[in-house]
């Protein structure tokens, strides 16, 4: 085994690289405020988990001191954290470019190729090969963690350009430089076993995915396609989704929200309850739309939530349950509080938005005239 100085000479790159990403997944997780937060804590996790992994199984590996098993399970450890470091920015990607339930099946499928290299990792023998004096690994285990790798890297970049505009052009011009750069990296190392570059190159794309999303412009962006005051998506974002959702090819769903009686509520209430109206409408539409991609506040008291291939019988429940929250939260109000909904559905490409929100609109109104036959409250 080298002296202790000729040992962190060689591993200067795994060193930094893990103190760089302790600093940034400190950061990440003090300032995490949303699921895509704890997607990119997670690859920031597996990251330093490889480079800190890469630094001890390479010790382990040139300590004649150490039992072979014990070098052996640090390695496919190693190998591991690689593979699922990958797996999760690939998933992270594919979240970023396509819908809700897209996401779940292709999370599904990318668990079961980990899980299946999981099994080749220990089933397989590890082999050690001595370059400059000092123990490289080879062997079946590093050559099926070499290829799902690429795999998947090949996959994020074919995402990046496929999704171009749906991803978003700022992440893009970081992200496909650096996963390029990952490639090459990767394919280098099969034939150059001496260079031991896996851990830096896991800390720049955590940093380039990093720099990507903290981006100001995309921070202010964000923030001008939030309705302050509701928490949900305001008409700014409203109309660049239609935009979006042009490029589809699948049904989509829209439910248009009325909020009934607001301005009588202003008039006879006051404007807090009709502020308090405003603000628990919001609330229980957010917390029953469960299955909706979006949701708008699209005018005073109108509210739009936006499904990707909806299930009908998922969105009578969602409807249905919204109507029994505000029966049981009008109990608790001094105002008549209800909400009224319409639903239509179809192919943007077939119909176009408008005509699509048109019959929701039309069903809203037929929903809002029968609430307002049954409605307790009369107003003149």
């Amino acid at each position: 085994m080298e002296n202790i100085t000729d040992l962190i000479y060689i591993l200067r790159e795994e060193v930094v690289s893990s103190v760089v990403l302790c600093f940034l997944l400190s950061y990440c997780i003090r300032t995490q405020r949303t699921s895509r937060d704890n997607s990119f804590i997670r690859i920031c996790m597996f990251a330093l988990l490889h480079a800190l992994l890469d630094i001890v199984s390479f010790i382990v590996a040139n300590d004649s001191r150490v039992l072979p098993f014990i070098c052996d399970f640090f390695q496919r450890l190693l190998y591991i954290s690689a593979v699922m470091c990958i797996n999760e920015i690939f998933t992270y990607v594919h979240g970023i470019a396509y819908f809700k339930k897209a996401r779940k099946n292709v999370r599904i499928a990318s668990y079961i190729i980990v899980g299946l290299n999981l099994i080749a990792i220990l089933f397989f023998k590890i082999e050690y090969v001595k370059i400059g004096g000092l123990l490289y690994t080879e062997g079946m285990p590093l050559k099926i963690t070499f290829a799902v790798v690429i795999f998947y890297e090949i996959s994020t970049i074919l995402l990046l350009i496929i999704r171009f505009k749906e991803v978003g052009e700022n992440f893009c011009k970081i992200m496909i430089p650096v996963e390029i750069t990952l490639i090459f990296v990767t394919f280098l190392q099969i034939f150059v076993r001496e260079i031991r570059a896996t851990a830096g190159i896991a800390a720049i794309v955590s940093v380039g995915m990093f720099l990507a999303l903290e981006n100001p412009v995309d921070a202010y962006r964000q923030q001008a396609f939030v309705d302050m005051y509701t928490g949900v998506y305001n008409k700014n974002c409203y109309k660049e989704d239609q935009k979006r959702l042009k490029n589809e090819k699948r049904k989509i769903g829209v439910i248009i929200f009325d909020l009934n009686n607001l301005k009588i509520v202003n008039d006879k209430f006051g404007h807090l309850c009709g502020d308090d109206f405003i603000s628990a409408g919001a609330q229980i539409i957010k917390n029953c739309m469960k299955d909706a991609w979006r949701i708008y506040r699209i005018g005073g008291d109108e509210f739009c939530a936006i499904y990707i291939d909806p299930v009908m019988s998922s969105v009578i429940k969602e409807r249905r349950d919204m109507q029994d929250e505000c029966v049981r939260v009008a109990r608790f109000k001094d105002y008549p509080f209800g909400i009224a909904d319409g639903y239509a559905e179809g192919y943007i490409f077939k119909s176009s938005y408008d005509e699509i929100v048109a019959k929701a609109d039309e069903d809203l109104y037929k929903n809002k005239r029968l609430m307002k036959e049954i409605d307790r409250y009369e107003f003149r």
